[in-house]
């Protein structure tokens, strides 16, 4: 379960696909003459409806309710116990391919740094971790689309490498 939340849950890596989606289908929306008949929604309530209140029947939109949704997830795995960042084989970035976000989750002890670097070994992006924290992120928004290296050094001398994918 917390596998599910953080990589198929989590806003970063669903929000992607929803917005995908709404430009897909915003033509076949426009076109459908029958929208306005079934309900009277128009045009700006489909759109609106993917972040906002449309009527009673959407109260908060789906990008909302899909964060309420992962939160609630979350504070649900906390209190049984269940630490993503804890179990072995379950340290790695997401969401990838990545947009504007990247977040590794990490042991709750120790100190921990992250490092994104181009294939050159450029140095892009640092990201420091304190005792007790959780998870590393960096904000990447205006990274060029590409391959680019995610490093992990600890003070335990654990040194683990990744390659993740810039959209």
């Amino acid at each position: 379960t917390d596998s599910i939340n953080q990589h198929v849950m989590h806003p970063d890596s669903n929000f992607f696909w929803l917005d995908w989606a709404q430009s897909h289908i915003q033509e076949a929306a426009a076109a459908d003459s029958f929208r306005t008949l079934d309900y009277g929604y128009s045009l700006d309530d489909f759109n609106a409806g993917f972040t906002q209140a449309v009527d009673n029947h959407t109260p908060i939109g789906i990008k909302p309710f899909l964060q309420n949704r992962f939160e609630a997830t979350e504070s649900q795995l906390e209190i049984l116990g269940v630490n993503f960042s804890q179990k072995s084989g379950s340290m790695h970035p997401y969401p990838n391919p990545f947009r504007n976000h990247v977040f590794l989750p990490v042991p709750e002890s120790g100190f921990a740094k992250l490092r994104l670097m181009d294939f050159s070994g450029r140095e892009i992006a640092v990201d420091y971790k304190e005792a007790g924290s959780k998870k590393l992120h960096l904000n990447l928004e205006s990274l060029p689309k590409g391959l680019y290296r995610l490093t992990l050094d600890s003070n335990q001398g654990e040194l683990k490498s990744f390659t993740i994918s810039a959209e």
